[in-house]
């Protein structure tokens, strides 16, 4: 009801691509005419009216990493990101050669465009260099019209490309089972490690791209980092746990490829509610396992007898019975 009210008020042709800013102050939507209009969302003032395109304008959307830039796309071939406070057009693209139906920012990049167009190509912007930095499509999909463009996280395959052969892919990488949401690498960058929502961390030797090592977690892994020294490997995951495996570097060791499996898990706000639960060296005598391994203990609860269980469940008769057996105190 509200871009309905916007079009029959405040432009002159069909509105189209409303969209709201993601803190919910502003409305931003083009028309069939080439004009966009921004909007304070409560008032529905016209806060800034850009009128550069010359076709209808099908896309408009604020960045949600820079809250004061928009993007909008149109049928006269371009694709213009704007700043909102200067009310100036920052860059415009005009590699597309027929109606820009759709685009977005990279949620990742602020710098990074994405479009889609009706010549049959989605081309990869840079607002750094003004420039089409990659073209996707073309006789892939036929040239048929491209309607709808989505960044999506990484898949379960990992790509290694070579920039300075111009973009050449060097390798394919299809270990994981699910969706591949970390990377990092060693000290030296002999090691690659990936993380995935298969649970698995694997670790690559660079020059082979070879598995030399396995980790399982116990929930999606979703970031990873690894210190320094490569003593310690941290592990976010989906559940709120953070795991630190660490291990003893040995002279001889050059890289990660035999990590230890200790493991540190710090569950979050969980934490809290261990009770008597304390961090504990295991490298003291009384402990067992790896002695670099540092364990969250847990203090075990006190089991209730019988006849106190058999009471709090309200078995009178059977809490009777408990009692008079043979063994059991008196009192």
């Amino acid at each position: 009801m509200q871009l309905l009210l916007l079009r029959e008020s405040r432009f002159k042709d069909v509105a189209r691509s409303g969209n709201i800013r993601p803190d919910g102050k502003l409305v931003v939507a083009g028309d069939d005419s080439g004009l966009v209009q921004i909007f304070d969302i409560n008032s529905r003032a016209i806060l800034r009216t850009l009128d550069s395109h010359k076709q209808p304008v099908h896309v408009s959307k604020f960045s949600a990493l820079s809250p004061t830039q928009i993007l909008t796309c149109s049928d006269d071939t371009t694709a213009k990101v704007w700043d909102i406070p200067s009310q100036a057009s920052i860059c415009t693209f005009f590699d597309h050669n027929d109606y820009v139906r759709t685009g977005q920012f990279s949620t990742s990049c602020p710098n990074v465009v994405l479009t889609g167009s009706y010549d049959g190509t989605v081309r990869l912007f840079d607002t750094r260099t003004a420039a089409c930095e990659m073209v996707m499509g073309g006789n892939l999909h036929a040239n048929a019209p491209v309607e709808q463009v989505l960044m999506l996280p990484s898949g379960p395959i990992i790509r290694v490309w070579d920039m300075v052969a111009g973009g050449r892919c060097l390798r394919a990488i299809s270990n994981h089972q699910k969706t591949v949401t970390a990377l990092t690498l060693n000290a030296n960058a002999s090691r690659l490690l990936t993380g995935g929502l298969d649970h698995m961390v694997k670790v690559y030797d660079v020059g082979s791209y070879e598995v030399v090592h396995t980790m399982r977690y116990p929930a999606p892994v979703l970031c990873l980092a690894i210190s320094p020294d490569e003593t310690h490997i941290v592990g976010g995951m989906s559940d709120g746990t953070l795991s630190v495996r660490r291990r003893q570097p040995k002279k001889s060791e050059e890289n990660i490829g035999t990590l230890g499996s200790g493991d540190l898990l710090l569950l979050g706000e969980q934490l809290a509610g261990i009770g008597q639960g304390r961090l504990k060296d295991k490298s003291k005598p009384k402990a067992k396992g790896d002695p670099n391994e540092l364990v969250v203990e847990q203090r075990r609860r006190r089991r209730l007898k019988d006849y106190d269980r058999l009471l709090k469940t309200f078995k009178y008769s059977a809490a009777l019975d408990a009692v008079l057996r043979k063994g059991v105190t008196p009192t």
